[in-house]
């Protein structure tokens, strides 16, 4: 799991994120980025109840999503030049698919310039 200092908190700075953040899409995911004044990078994954109405299906998503960036973290594979919020919300696709797939569309999905 994830530090809880890296994750973005609080429903209202999930919608500030992705009200106001750079948009970038994949098959999986949607991911909103903004930057902050705050020197780490913080994540949030969110999976709507639409695309999963059992709540252990959506939090088997949200777990998965954070295991993925903390092993991506420990392996230097996303970039953490700049410092920014970075909403991830989860596809329908995204719930079917294998953690490793997760990781992968992952990674470049997160290395995409904004």
């Amino acid at each position: 799991m994830l530090k809880r200092s890296k994750r973005l908190h609080g429903e209202s700075a999930v919608k500030t994120v992705l009200k106001e953040g750079h948009r970038i899409s994949s098959p999986f995911f949607a991911c909103t980025r903004l930057p902050n004044t705050v020197k780490t990078t913080r994540y949030a994954a969110v999976v709507g109840k639409k695309i999963a109405k059992l709540a252990v299906d959506r939090n088997r998503g949200r777990r998965q999503v954070y295991e993925a960036i903390r092993l991506l973290e420990q392996a230097k594979e996303v970039p953490s030049d700049s410092s920014s919020d970075i909403v991830i919300v989860v596809r329908t696709p995204g719930l079917k698919a294998s953690f490793e797939e997760l990781k992968t569309a992952l990674s470049i999905l997160l290395r995409r310039p904004s």
